[in-house]
């Protein structure tokens, strides 16, 4: 509207104040791109100072998203979440009478499809120099989540990568992360991600394949994405565990009430998900496992070990441990986890917890 007419924000200013300001009418004013919206309301702008408040519009979560496809099982449904993410829309995209491969194939990689070019078009609304925005994208969907491993995998220059990587944040397509329970005033271990699961799948096995699929190859396209696809939902079930966690931190059913949640890591240990209150100096260490193997023994032993590393309240804290594991636990760790009190869930217990309020 505004871009076929750029008096709109006058004339809306000149109606505001001339008349809607002096009756009981509630003026909602909502769009989808995030730099016309903040333009909008922008000091130059003729609309500035009238709002009386803003909300930023976010995605729906895994608990809400999951009830978009009823026929799915709680497998399949995960993996449908950590493509599409929480937006309606794409949601609605998939078919839950198909399996999620031949969605993928069908809704997403040919050509002519909806989502085949849906984050090229968006991106390209918000974005000035396209090309050196797609390739920092690209670097951070193939898990360069580092300042320099970005700044390397580009090959661009220091400070063009980080004018970009600002602008990507500002829009919330990119999120500069920080380990949990670390003051982040002190620490430059930062990494990035992207914040949307479906941007990150299309740059991760869309975009870099543009070329196989113009030729039509789509079935060794499909072969790499089979390949990946466990790796690729490993990292966002962590997202939907730490969804599970806040639940079970609402439905008061943890050994404690955390305050801060998120990953750690420090050089090259990581653990998935942290879970602390400094108040009462407890802390909760999780690791999450997507794989089609039962999760051993060594996995809660790492966990144990990793977590020494860790400085929060290294004298006095009380310690919990827990593994979320998609396809349940070893005889050996199921025992071990008894004897160390540690808490084990598998996907059952997650979907018990996502049926809760």
């Amino acid at each position: 509207l505004i871009e076929s007419n750029p008096a709109i924000p006058s004339i809306f200013q000149k109606l505001w104040d001339e008349t809607l300001s002096n009756t009981n009418i509630f003026l909602i004013i909502c769009g989808s791109s995030i730099s016309m919206m903040e333009t909008l309301m922008g000091y130059k702008n003729p609309l500035y100072g009238r709002r009386t408040g803003q909300w930023m519009v976010e995605m729906l979560k895994f608990g809400d998203s999951m009830k978009f496809h009823p026929r799915y099982s709680l497998e399949e449904k995960v993996e449908a979440f950590s493509i599409l993410d929480g937006i309606p829309l794409y949601l609605k995209q998939f078919d839950d009478s198909q399996s999620i491969i031949g969605n993928i194939r069908e809704k997403i990689i040919e050509k002519g499809s909806f989502l085949h070019i849906e984050p090229e078009f968006l991106l390209k609304e918000e974005l000035r120099e396209p090309r050196n925005y797609f390739l920092i994208l690209k670097a951070i969907s193939f898990g360069n989540a580092k300042f320099g491993e970005v700044v390397n995998y580009t090959q661009l220059d220091k400070t063009l990568v980080s004018k970009y990587l600002d602008t990507l944040s500002v829009l919330h397509i990119v999120e500069k992360i920080y380990p949990a329970a670390v003051d982040k005033e002190r620490t430059r271990d930062a990494r990035y991600r992207l914040s949307d699961n479906f941007v990150s799948f299309w740059f991760r096995f869309v975009y870099p394949n543009r070329a196989d699929i113009e030729r039509g190859e789509i079935a060794g396209v499909m072969a790499s994405i089979k390949k990946d696809m466990n790796s690729f939902i490993g990292r966002k079930f962590e997202k939907i565990c730490q969804e599970a966690l806040i639940r079970m931190n609402r439905q008061e059913i943890l050994p404690f009430q955390f305050r801060t949640i998120g990953g750690w890591w420090h050089k090259d240990r990581e653990i998935d998900i942290i879970a602390a209150n400094e108040e009462t100096k407890e802390i909760c260490f999780c690791e999450c496992k997507w794989q089609s193997a039962q999760t051993g023994l060594l996995v809660l032993k790492e966990l144990q070990e990793k977590a020494k590393f860790v400085e929060f309240f290294n004298t006095g804290r009380k310690e919990y441990y827990m593994v979320i594991s998609k396809s349940g636990f070893t005889k050996s760790a199921l025992k071990y986890a008894a004897d160390q009190k540690i808490i084990l869930h598998d996907l059952k217990d997650l979907g018990e917890i996502f049926a809760g309020s």
